[in-house]
């Protein structure tokens, strides 16, 4: 089943993700069981390239933050909320959100209005954001 998640028009240039329902596996052996296909359009809109990413549904992100260990290598994560997931999780509207690890290697950040890493905790001696990229905010 294929489903079109977002379409846009940013800096980027345009660009339209579908989810796959096809397994992704990424360079350093993580399995996902969905892959976010992004199409990369010119002005004209003739495709011009396309990249495939690991996806992960709002749950199991949400579980891998509860982990506090967050490997998103690799991965397109659509509407990154922290507030989101303390609301869900029944934390106070300020309350820190810890990571033990974090990664994001290769990723794109996508979303409808912001990307919201509010009170989070990088308790990491190190975290990657190296070649992400941040669409649509």
């Amino acid at each position: 089943m294929e489903k079109l998640l977002h379409k846009s028009e940013t800096i980027l240039g345009n660009f339209a993700v579908t989810i796959l329902n096809k397994p992704f596996t990424c360079p350093d052996g993580i399995i996902h069981s969905n892959t976010a296909q992004v199409d990369f359009f010119d002005i004209r809109g003739k495709k011009i390239n396309v990249v495939e990413y690991g996806y992960q549904t709002r749950e199991e992100l949400f579980k891998l933050i509860d982990s506090q260990n967050l490997n998103l290598n690799y991965c397109y994560v659509n509407n990154f909320s922290l507030s989101e997931y303390r609301k869900i999780s029944h934390l106070s509207a300020n309350e820190p959100v810890p990571f033990l690890t974090f990664s994001a290697k290769n990723s794109f950040f996508d979303c409808d209005h912001t990307t919201d890493f509010s009170f989070a905790v990088f308790q990491a001696s190190k975290i990657s954001f190296e070649s992400a990229i941040f669409g649509d905010g």
